[in-house]
């Protein structure tokens, strides 16, 4: 028999954004249609859910910069999301980066003071790893599709301007005929015009 588990970090950030969504029906703020976020990211790539080590696996982790373009259609909560992110790792002697650029529509609770969000993106990635030892010396870069699910948490500072408490989200590539799975977490700032 099939059984299906479900991580516990998904689990709890289901019921952050039920929570959030509950708490910003109370309280109303001007909402603004087009929508520009720049932040920081943490990837980590294969990220076993259900193994006891999965804080301490560090040799996957990238740090980078993730940067979104939302326009909503009117006042309503659906828009579509335009996302390039990038992040890397730099090891003696090795490195990695992983680039992506997708699109894809967003939900989000707008107008509220706390302002939960869902997204589904779609579009490609680029991974280049480069090694150079005395004796060996490997340098590849590919692409292929990238494709992510997930959301997260805005805090309103005025009409203008908020902070993006956090994002998390599924990002996988197929890239060189295989998949790859990776969380994607981010913090950053939004601007509204």
């Amino acid at each position: 028999m099939l059984q299906l588990r479900i991580p516990r970090i998904l689990v709890s950030a289901l019921a952050l954004i039920t929570f959030s969504i509950v708490i910003s029906l109370q309280s109303p703020v001007l909402a603004q249609n087009t929508e520009l976020f720049g932040g920081a990211s943490f990837v980590r790539a294969n990220p076993h859910f259900t193994r006891s080590d999965f804080r301490f696996n560090r040799d996957t982790d990238q740090i980078g910069f993730d940067a979104a373009l939302t326009r909503y259609f009117g006042h309503r909560p659906i828009g579509i999301t335009f996302d390039v992110g990038g992040s890397w790792r730099s090891t003696d002697p090795a490195d990695s980066s992983l680039v992506t650029a997708m699109a894809g529509p967003t939900i989000k609770a707008r107008g509220h003071r706390v302002e939960p969000f869902v997204h589904a993106l779609v579009g490609v990635g680029r991974f280049a790893a480069a090694n150079q030892q005395l004796n060996f010396r490997f340098d590849k870069s590919t692409a292929g599709w990238a494709y992510a699910a997930g959301g997260g948490l805005d805090l309103n500072v005025n009409n203008r301007f908020a902070i993006r408490a956090f994002q998390a989200d599924y990002l996988s590539t197929r890239i060189a005929g295989k998949n790859v799975r990776n969380l994607r977490a981010g913090i950053g700032v939004v601007l509204r015009f």
